[in-house]
């Protein structure tokens, strides 16, 4: 860490141009051997912004400084790299902010602002006016309390050349709004905006240039913002607006409105990110339209008293994903759904590992879609209704995580009927669950159907096995159980394994891959038989 007298020091080190820099023959014969000091002053310049670059993603944000004390020779040429200067972290020292305009003087500036006593932010006010015209970044990072009425002073200066404002407080949740007196004419170029606690303007014109909009929470009560306003502002936003975050927003009440639903199309939307209660999130999705490629995240809390007798969990999902993901689920390859008690997750990958292995189930993969309901739901359909919001017919690999929940063999059914071109299943559930719906019923869904079941309510069709292309199953027993009881329900498990295989021998392709995760104690204690048997069923048995 570079201390204050160290920086001073190199501050008040004369400045000198890196081309009249003629190091002595001692500090050649000194740093020679070092390839560093070989480089031409360009490419040590490019490695010094580099630095810098990679220093103000951590906690010291200027401890790129360090390398002024390095030698005379490092220090003068950093001294003439404007882009080192340009992005200043204001502290209480106004010589350092005067130092940082002075040595970035045709540069657009990024400023960002921590928690200053008013007597420093008015000092650095007064430095910062002069530059208005070059600054490029406002970034605010303190208690909400900061946020008084020297700031809004600063903030009616004008901005004419600004493209990022942030108001993000330290505190972990706002409990009041602030009026800071934002408007389009105090910012014509702005681009990104991240307002936390601080009042938003109603008017559509601030938000017509927009491609990064983050809005939370205690932003509307001020000026009464509300979802038709946000709706006025994204779609003057539509054209350019890139990325959507909408967590923890809370509008005030929109009038009743028995018009037709607006349809807002984002059509340069990359992503959106909302971590809301049910009724916002329903009533604002359903006004969106997004492209087919959009990254989603989506967290919604239900009422704590349940979901209405009718609303299944097909249409829990329905109400707050837009009308259009059915597309934009369309290149999915990999899905992953888990089910609790008070927590539903399904998860979109647009492509699967080649070589998954049952040991690294947390493998980086490239997820897109994050979708989640948290609180009281109808757990007993939620595998019938992840068919039906959209997810493509083409996915190749299928995981489903129910550590408590069992699941019937007829929710099975329609799951894996679903997905004909499905490769790769694994399914990871709780050693009480294991034998009780959770796993065994997805073997018995898996079964090939007999003749007496295909006749007139199940078309012909289904006497080829769901899923008949599969070539890897991989089933994880999580904790809980006794090896006692697991031991007496491991035997009958295996028996319904073996008939599985059995039944779709001859009529689906060959399973490649059979593997069971956390049995084997229960495997040493009397199941070599059923082993010996599923060994002639597929090509590679492993029973860890």
């Amino acid at each position: 860490m570079t201390s204050g007298t160290d920086l001073r020091f190199a501050m008040s080190l004369p400045r000198q141009s890196a081309a009249r820099v003629k190091p002595s023959p001692t500090r050649r014969e000194l740093l020679g051997g070092s390839p560093i000091h070989r480089l031409p002053v360009e490419i040590l310049a490019e490695i010094f912004v580099v630095f810098a670059s990679l220093e103000s993603k951590t906690v010291q944000k200027a401890g790129w400084t360090q390398i002024l004390l390095v030698c005379k020779f490092w220090y003068s040429i950093a001294c003439d790299v404007a882009s080192l200067w340009k992005v200043i972290h204001v502290n209480p020292n106004p010589d350092w902010l005067r130092l940082c305009l002075d040595r970035a003087p045709r540069c657009m500036i990024d400023l960002h602002i921590p928690q200053l006593h008013p007597r420093d932010f008015n000092a650095a006010r007064h430095i910062i006016v002069p530059h208005l015209h070059r600054i490029r970044a406002l970034h605010f990072r303190t208690t909400h309390d900061f946020l008084t009425s020297n700031v809004a002073d600063f903030l009616t200066e004008g901005f004419p050349a600004l493209e990022e404002l942030t108001f993000l407080p330290i505190e972990w949740r706002v409990k009041r709004g602030t009026s800071l007196g934002l408007s389009a004419d105090a910012f014509p170029c702005l681009r990104t905006l991240v307002l936390s606690g601080v009042s938003i303007p109603r008017e559509p014109r601030f938000y017509q240039n927009l491609r990064s909009f983050e809005l939370h929470e205690k932003c509307s009560e001020r000026s009464g913002f509300t979802i038709d306003d946000l709706l006025d502002a994204l779609h003057a936003a539509s054209p350019h607006l890139q990325e959507l975050d909408l967590s923890r927003f809370d509008p005030t009440s929109s009038p009743s409105n028995k018009q037709a639903i607006r349809q807002i199309h984002l059509q340069s939307l990359r992503s959106l990110y909302m971590e809301n209660d049910f009724v916002v999130a329903s009533e604002l999705t359903k006004h969106l339209r997004v492209p087919s490629n959009v990254t989603l995240r989506l967290r919604i809390s239900l009422p704590s008293s349940g979901p209405a007798p009718r609303d299944t969990t097909e249409q829990l999902f329905a109400a707050i994903l837009p009308p259009n993901m059915r597309i934009a689920f369309d290149s999915a390859r990999e899905l992953s759904i888990h089910i609790e008690r008070n927590r539903f997750v399904v998860h979109v990958f647009d492509s699967t590992s080649s070589d998954y292995q049952i040991n690294r189930p947390n493998e980086r993969r490239s997820e897109r879609v994050n979708v989640g309901l948290f609180g009281p739901y109808t757990y007993d359909d939620a595998l019938q209704a992840v068919p039906t919001f959209g997810v493509s017919q083409r996915l190749t690999a299928l995981t489903v995580n129910s550590p408590s929940i069992p699941q019937s063999v007829a929710a099975w059914k329609v799951l894996l009927g679903a997905f004909p071109l499905l490769n790769t299943f694994t399914v990871y559930a709780g050693r009480q669950m294991a034998f009780d719906g959770a796993v065994d019923g997805a073997f018995v869904g898996l079964s090939r159907e007999r003749q007496a079941e295909t006749a007139a309510s199940i078309s012909s069709s289904r006497r080829t096995p769901r899923c008949p292309l599969l070539k890897a199953i991989n089933i994880v027993c999580l904790p809980g159980m006794g090896e006692r009881r697991f031991r007496s329900g491991i035997g009958p498990f295996f028996n319904i394994v073996v008939e599985c295989l059995r039944s779709r021998a001859g009529h689906a392709g060959r399973l490649e891959t059979l593997s069971f995760k956390s049995f084997m104690h229960s495997y040493r204690t009397g199941l070599e038989d059923s082993h010996a048997e599923l060994g002639k069923l597929v090509d590679n048995v492993d029973i860890l």
